[in-house]
């Protein structure tokens, strides 16, 4: 199974209200001269124009609210299945997931038990690099499983996890952490350490780019 993450684009329509942003648009001011009660001369038939003095000059703004288009961006993470020909291979991936769980899970112990030290994620990546040529792994996927433990011994407060088995009645669920941009998406298939691995493709994904 691949999860595939999609972000989807859509517009919205939105009226700008708030006062503080209203306050930088642009205005548009409407003077009105002589709009208010006159003030004349004693002599109210005598009266001419120039002598007249308006009490206020009236000031009319116009705030213009633009409807503004905001692009919202929607993430939707989509399953496709991987084909039953890389069954084998998939399930030799999983198996060596396991044998580096069950490593660090008796080094974690033995740490502990012996020095009294609990190993992060960097310390056990000391302990693991260069061990994915022989089990045909990514590097970054020997460090996910480092730093998968790391987190999952802290969330329990134990020394020491369940082991992974790879076989049995009671096998674990195979299990490949791909770290982000070591897969990549191309022709409806999903590349990663070298390998193609195809899906079926009911969404048709093949024909975008991701």
């Amino acid at each position: 199974m691949v999860r595939l993450t999609v972000e989807l684009h859509q517009f919205r329509f939105k009226v700008a209200t708030h006062a503080a942003k209203d306050a930088f648009q642009r205005t548009k001011v409407l003077d009105g001269k002589n709009a208010a009660t006159v003030l004349r001369n004693k002599d109210q038939m005598s009266m001419k124009l120039e002598n007249t003095v308006s009490t206020c000059s009236v000031r009319v703004f116009f705030f213009h609210r633009p409807i503004v288009v905001e692009n919202m961006k929607h993430t939707r993470t989509l399953k496709v299945r991987v084909r039953d020909k890389h069954r084998n291979l998939l399930n030799s991936m999983a198996r060596s997931v396991n044998f580096v769980w069950n490593y660090i899970n008796e080094l974690s112990h033995r740490s502990v038990k012996e020095r009294g030290v609990f190993l992060s994620a960097y310390d056990i990546q000391k302990y693991t690099q260069g061990a994915q040529k022989e089990l045909g792994l990514h590097s970054h996927t020997v460090q996910c499983i480092g730093k998968e433990y790391a987190t999952r011994r802290k969330q329990f407060k134990k020394s020491r996890l369940n082991w992974r088995k790879s076989g049995g009645v009671r096998r674990s669920l195979g299990w490949v952490p791909i770290n982000t941009g070591m897969a990549k998406w191309k022709n409806g298939q999903v590349y990663h350490n070298g390998h193609s691995f195809k899906v079926w493709d009911s969404y048709d994904l093949s024909l975008y780019r991701f």
